[in-house]
């Protein structure tokens, strides 16, 4: 019973991974909608970074690019179309494991084309892009599915070494950001959100009405910390609470 509740801690249910592939299809989406308008500003010849001027001052050892291969603005925007339609073969589940393979290859060619406008989410992004790959991702609301009716499984969720090697790098994520917080705004002072409801620059109206409370920018400093180190403590280790280990999981999705 332990070691199934152990096996099971550490599977993921098909329902779920099927509704993750739908988001991350949304992701995806969302992201080359976004950076297309800047397209000639930032990946083209005649932007501000300019094909020779990052080669030969910004490009990383070992790194590739396919959006290197021309400047010309029509071209690129071939290259994020052909991306965008990936993207939504991930989004409806058509030959999706060959779509995400795809996906993921273009999305580290557009962070290695003009790495200076990355972010920590592209980060995360090309992580989670590269597990997704090797996981069940199809099972359910897809294409894929509805063109292989005929096949019926009683699992109800898969358990392996890519489902184990997810769940670690969501820890690894999580708990990693929660060792570097170790300045006092956020051990100490637990001022950070109020700091960072300052930047207008990224604050929404709802951030405007938030950070004239002071108390409940306190409160989600705190809150934020502690999730960050126990969240994915209870998540990588919610065998331990037997048969309520789908419990733990679901509060700890919620908190985050």
């Amino acid at each position: 019973m332990f070691l199934e509740n152990i096996k099971r801690s550490f599977g993921l249910d098909y329902r779920s991974l099927s509704l993750y592939r739908v988001l991350l299809g949304l992701i995806i989406v969302i992201d080359v909608l976004y950076r297309m308008p800047d397209i000639t500003a930032f990946y083209s010849d005649v932007g501000i970074l300019p094909r020779q001027t990052f080669l030969s001052e910004f490009a990383l050892p070992w790194s590739f690019s396919l959006h290197l291969a021309s400047g010309s603005t029509e071209v690129l925007f071939i290259f994020f179309l052909i991306q965008l339609i990936i993207g939504l073969m991930v989004l409806f589940g058509y030959k999706t494991r060959w779509a995400l393979l795809f996906s993921y290859i273009l999305n580290v060619s557009v962070h290695n084309r003009n790495w200076l406008i990355n972010n920590g989410g592209d980060d995360v992004l090309r992580a989670i892009l590269f597990l997704s790959i090797f996981l069940p991702l199809d099972k359910f609301f897809s294409v894929d599915a509805a063109r292989r009716e005929g096949e019926k499984s009683e699992a109800k969720y898969v358990t392996s070494p890519w489902t184990m090697a997810f769940f670690i790098q969501v820890f690894a994520i999580y708990f990693v950001s929660y060792i570097l917080k170790d300045h006092p705004v956020w051990r100490g002072e637990y001022t950070a959100v109020y700091y960072a409801l300052r930047v207008d620059a990224l604050v929404n109206p709802l951030g405007h009405i938030i950070r004239e409370i002071p108390w409940f920018d306190t409160l989600t400093t705190i809150f934020t910390i502690f999730l960050e180190w126990a969240g994915p403590l209870f998540l990588l280790l919610s065998f331990i609470f037997l048969k309520h280990w789908w419990i733990v999981r679901f509060l700890v999705v919620l908190g985050f």
